[in-house]
């Protein structure tokens, strides 16, 4: 769109008929005015802020958002517990920064609601974070900052969809990060299966969602009041929004699509074990010092579209930051370089090619993209990395409509293991938002 005005701009210019030198003078200088405005109004934009997993700064990295206990769980905690989202992230700028946060209550679809922040937290709607350690014994330096919520400056009021803001200094208008977490109070139960897809073109390449929820009592208006949000692995991507019932039975909402429900199975993720930098773990061709970083270079991998499923375990997608025998991987664990490639005879065409997970915040990005090199017929990507256990997959990004896909580089597997989450939200008679009454979890290998 920014191209594109600009692009107007420009024919206006060509446009200018021949009169007076102070008409034109005057006109040139208009026509030079908007595309500063426009300029400027291009470089706010991106510091904005988006309810969606967002870094706005260069110097943030690592960003981890999960409920406390394990990296690898998914940031949902249950509403009036003791279970607590932590957040974690890492800047490599040397100075001191007073990096503030704040929370808003979302809709169901991540949009911003009405509501006042005393309708929904209890506290202040802005706070330090005080808890910061420097990285120790690194080549790359970094500060580590830490939170928990709630916590004493802030109290969650009601269940639902958040955004997590961090912002520099107390100027909300400067966001540095954001993450999306849930608040859940399971009051509808929800019975859930994984099935094979009955339509054969889909058969053996998708997976089908067939789920019912048990209300406590008699929807009034169930297309209005009960919103559902399916997720695969908990991408957002690829998530199915306002899902209605298929049909009603007594006080249950049952939903047995044959087509509306599906995801493209997909495959196990690769994997890159970053743990060592003095031992080569599998998949690792070769590690190297240059200039006061290691680098890691993967071996070269395949499409395995046309590859029989092999069915290796995997983290579906995530990322656990861990230095091998290491107690304290916040500030232990080194930043590498790594070097992934992707064998290819011919490039993809109207596509880009992109390393993807939560390794790239599941979106298709400048740092994560690939380069096809026409020598050697392979992309090559290098990303800096935190030390861990990474998954990764390659997909193509379609340059025209902005489709996300995998089938060409991994292939579509209805036997992929894959975790898929059913969210659901209620809207009380007379109330301004929706509560999240519901969230299950099912593994799709227990099903199929």
């Amino acid at each position: 769109m920014f191209s594109f005005k600009i692009m107007i701009i420009f024919v206006l210019l060509k446009l200018l008929p021949n009169e007076s030198k102070l008409v034109v003078m005057f006109k040139k200088k208009f026509i030079f005015s908007i595309f500063v405005v426009l300029i400027l109004n291009q470089i706010y934009a991106q510091d904005q802020l988006v309810f969606d997993n967002r870094i706005y700064r260069d110097n943030i990295h690592t960003v981890q958002i999960y409920r406390g206990g394990n990296q690898l769980n998914a940031p949902v905690i249950k509403f009036n517990s003791d279970e607590r989202i932590i957040l974690g992230f890492d800047d490599f700028d040397q100075d001191n920064k007073d990096y503030y946060y704040s929370v808003y209550h979302c809709t169901y679809e991540w949009n911003a609601d009405d509501l006042f922040f005393n309708e929904y937290a209890e506290g202040f709607d802005m706070n330090l974070i005080d808890d910061y350690r420097n990285s120790f014994n690194t080549f790359q330096k970094y500060k580590h900052y830490s939170l928990q919520i709630p916590n004493d400056d802030i109290k969650l009021l009601i269940s639902g969809n958040y955004i997590l803001s961090v912002f520099d200094g107390n100027d909300k208008d400067k966001p540095v990060l954001t993450r999306r977490f849930m608040v859940v109070e399971p009051s509808f139960n929800i019975q859930a299966e994984v099935k094979k897809p009955a339509m054969n073109q889909f058969r053996e390449t998708h997976q089908r969602i067939e789920f019912s929820i048990q209300c406590p009592f008699k929807i009034a208006n169930p297309e209005e009041d009960v919103k559902v949000v399916l997720c695969q692995n908990m991408r957002w991507d690829n998530a199915i929004f306002n899902l209605p019932a298929q049909y009603y039975k007594g006080n249950d909402l049952v939903y047995n699509y044959e087509k509306e429900s599906l995801f493209p199975a997909g495959n196990e993720y690769r994997h890159a074990d970053l743990k060592n930098v003095k031992n080569k773990a599998l998949g690792i061709a070769d590690i190297t010092y240059k200039e006061d970083l290691y680098h890691f270079w993967l071996e070269k991998d395949k499409k395995r579209n046309r590859i029989p499923f092999s069915g290796d375990e995997d983290f579906n997608g995530k990322r656990f930051i861990k230095l091998e025998n290491n107690e304290d991987s916040d500030i232990d664990a080194d930043y590498v370089w790594v070097h992934f490639s992707l064998e290819c005879n011919q490039p993809f065409l109207g596509s880009k090619v992109f390393v993807f997970g939560e390794l790239s915040d599941w979106q298709c990005s400048p740092p994560n993209e690939m380069q096809y090199n026409k020598v050697t017929s392979v992309y090559e990507s290098s990303m800096f990395l935190k030390q861990g256990y990474y998954n990764y997959e390659y997909v193509t990004l379609d340059e025209t409509k902005g489709f996300i896909e995998n089938q060409n580089t991994e292939g579509w597997f209805v036997s992929a293991e894959n975790i898929y989450s059913i969210f659901t939200y209620y809207k009380e008679q007379g109330s301004r938002f929706y509560k999240l009454v519901g969230s299950k979890n099912i593994n799709s290998i227990k099903n199929l």
